[in-house]
């Protein structure tokens, strides 16, 4: 493929870039603008957006603690307590928040967010830049181009919309430039670029990084189709992936060790997930679409917009659009340059197909098409980036290309004057269509007086009503009390069998207790918990609590401490309960994945197991425990019916019984090390035909007895 040589640098060369960067950062100011006046107090964005804008500023917060206490920012111990959470696949923009660092520290994480923010809108203006000169000479072309790009209706919608890791585009044309040069240059230093800048999208997020992998196979599939040099091609890509995987592999190798707490998707076909893939697909004519914030267009446009969503989702999860200035020169250029660069329409167009989802919509209405995209949705670490749609990021890219070498061409082709002046109409197109709007909607960051005062009182803390949706309400207040919380809004949600089973936590974030009788000690296990997991406050948010909720709170806390509870402290915001923890807790037990709800007749009360269920043992002491299991229970089926049950356990020896259809108590001793361990109940289980249920046992009873400590334990 054929590119502009460049040429030796002037004196004034750093002086120059450093212009293009201003440039781009003043363009960055004036999209987001009034963002600059309430730079540390808060952010600015659309309402629906603040719980991503929380989170991101929370990102700025999370960096700066980990750095000062020492701890890795991919393991964080505060969120999802009492498991902790790996933050490898999360959305934390690592190296946005670590080049915003100074501005955390010094003026806080609010101003680090929006520094991040501005910084991230212009090195995707810069990286832009630096890759259209590589095709088109000098300084004015390559700077529009990368104007464009920056305040195209794609990324200001990212602007607008909160999303830290998604406006860091910038190393997705920094990575493109790297390919090129890669073919262009014999030595080692593209190669290494290349892989560095892969470990840059990797731990900015895992959306830009698959766009990264579609465009690297697209590029080196027609490098290798051209001919030439085809040898040397495949050994210089071969060179790529090997550095890529020295790279990286580290990286990997911890995701694979935390795969079992880590969302990387079953494979499975989920209608929820169905749902939020169709709700960010491109439209087939979605890149066409106009700008949607122009002020003297706005309402007609956003009207247009959400009619024809591909989802459930507001129309700015799909909204890919390009802009129709950046479009129409762009146009000139594939007409006039097509042949020459033809690789680049090849990834812009296989970027597009993917970026179109499962099947094809236009306007809105599902044709049924079948896509290639399909066969990739539930796919392992595919299946955490659910936004087909960004697959199109490179079309605006190549676009701002084109588009450079359509202007450089007309420009050619007219006296100097003419051609200031038909730059000048550009620009003043450019500037009406992709004006920003008015207003913002304004989130001003904002400190409890009662949540405050946890900072000096350690201790778990858990927000209520529990965020089982999208809010960041947890993590708002844990920048301000920095101690762990039960759970907390991250991109991708981990399974947290804690939360659904554990007594005290499964209760209090319910704002309910369970149903008793129960096969378990209910009030047992509550204070056994509470004990060896403690949560020292609850945080209530008076205005998002109903009195049944308020009702159902004072009971459970009643079962954990053993009577009423009143308030420790209250504002017009929060009301705080103070729990007791501490003490010696014998081992206990509870249940998780596979058991049916409790069921009671004649004073009998049961649950079904099916072919797995899960049993949890959890020793508070420092020293590993002997205790006994006792499970009373009966098979499933007719007269003489038995069942093989095996107990396995990951860390320790596996056993065997027999369960008959008579009912008794079975006593299995079992060594459990301090912590949480899992045991699983196997056994071969029956389809009943009235309920449709598996099932294996009936048990009537479960508990854990006679806890010592074993001998040589320390």
């Amino acid at each position: 493929m054929a590119v502009a040589q460049s040429r030796p640098a002037p004196r004034h060369v750093v002086l120059a870039h450093g212009a293009a960067l201003g440039v781009y950062t003043l363009l960055a100011l004036a999209l987001t603008w009034p963002l600059a006046l309430v730079w540390n107090q808060g952010f600015l964005g659309f309402t629906r957006s603040f719980q991503d804008g929380i989170q991101n500023v929370w990102n700025m917060w999370w960096m700066r603690w980990a750095l000062d206490h020492g701890q890795s920012p991919f393991w964080n111990p505060s969120l999802y307590y009492p498991d902790g959470l790996q933050m490898y696949l999360q959305a934390i923009s690592a190296p946005a928040a670590l080049l915003a660092l100074p501005v955390t520290y010094l003026a806080g994480p609010t101003a680090g967010y929006n520094a991040a923010t501005i910084t991230a809108a212009a090195l995707t203006g810069y990286t832009v830049f630096l890759l259209v000169r590589a095709f088109v000479p000098g300084w004015k072309l390559p700077l529009l181009g990368g104007a464009l790009v920056v305040a195209s209706p794609f990324l200001l919608t990212r602007l607008l919309t909160n999303q830290l890791n998604l406006t860091s585009m910038q190393w997705l044309p920094l990575y493109m430039l790297a390919l090129l040069r890669l073919e262009q240059r014999r030595t080692w230093g593209p190669v290494c670029a290349a892989a560095a800048v892969v470990a840059l999208l990797i731990l900015t997020d895992w959306y830009w990084t698959l766009v990264a992998v579609l465009y690297t196979i697209a590029w080196i599939g027609t490098g290798l189709a051209r001919g030439p040099e085809r040898g040397w091609l495949l050994r210089r890509y071969a060179s790529l992936a090997a550095v890529v995987l020295v790279v990286t592999a580290p990286f990997f190798a911890l995701i694979y060790q935390a795969r079992a707490q880590l969302p990387i998707g079953s494979g499975q076909p989920s209608p929820v997930w169905d749902a939020y893939v169709r709700g960010f697909s491109l439209d087939g004519l979605g890149l066409l679409y106009p700008a949607a914030y122009q002020p003297l267009w706005a309402t007609p446009v956003a009207t247009f917009l959400d009619a024809v969503r591909p989802g459930p989702f507001s129309f700015e999860g799909s909204y890919t659009a390009v802009g129709w200035v950046l479009l129409a020169l762009a146009a000139l250029g594939v007409r006039w340059y097509g042949r020459t660069h033809w690789r680049l329409l090849v990834c812009a167009a296989v970027g597009y197909l993917f970026a179109l989802g499962p099947t094809l919509h236009l306007l809105g209405r599902n044709t049924g098409i079948p896509l290639p995209y399909a066969l990739l949705q539930n796919l392992p670490l595919i299946s955490t980036a659910r936004r087909p749609n960004l697959y199109a990021g490179p079309c605006l890219i190549i676009a701002a290309i084109f588009a450079a070498l359509a202007l450089q061409r007309l420009l050619a082709q007219r006296p100097a004057g003419r051609g200031a002046l038909l730059l000048t109409l550009v620009i003043a197109l450019a500037t009406v269509e992709l004006w920003p709007p008015k207003t913002h909607d304004t989130y001003l960051i904002s400190r409890s007086p009662v949540v405050e005062a946890l900072r000096a009182r350690p201790g778990a803390v858990v927000d209520l009503p529990y965020e089982r949706q999208e809010s960041s309400r947890s993590l708002l207040n844990q920048m301000t009390h920095e101690q762990p919380i039960v759970g907390g809004y991250v991109s991708r949600r981990p399974r947290y069998d804690a939360l659904r089973f554990m007594p005290h936590l499964a209760q209090l974030s319910a704002m309910q207790p369970w149903p008793q009788p129960d096969i378990l000690d209910g009030a047992a296990a509550l204070t056994a918990a509470q004990c060896a997991y403690p949560v020292r406050h609850v945080l209530v948010a008076r205005a998002e609590t109903t009195p049944q909720q308020l009702a159902g709170l004072a009971e459970v806390l009643r079962g954990i401490v053993g009577g009423p509870l009143q308030p420790a402290s209250a504002d017009a915001a929060y009301t705080r309960y103070e729990l007791p923890s501490g003490g010696d807790c014998a081992p206990f037990l509870y249940l998780g994945r596979g058991w049916q709800a409790p069921e009671s007749a004649q004073g009998q009360t049961w649950r079904w197991a099916s072919d797995r269920s899960d049993l949890w043992l959890a020793n508070p002491r420092p020293t590993a425990q002997g205790v006994t299991l006792e499970i009373e229970a009966e098979a499933y089926g007719v007269t003489g019916t038995s069942r093989l049950i095996k107990l396995e356990r990951d860390t320790g020896p596996s056993a065997s019984f027999t369960v008959g259809r008579e009912r008794r108590v079975y006593r299995l001793f079992v060594a459990v090390a301090p912590g949480v361990q899992q045991l699983r109940l196997l056994a071969a289980a029956t389809v009943d035909q009235a309920t449709g249920r598996t099932l294996s046992l009936s048990v009537t009873r479960v508990r854990l007895v006679g806890a010592t400590p074993l001998p040589g334990a320390r």
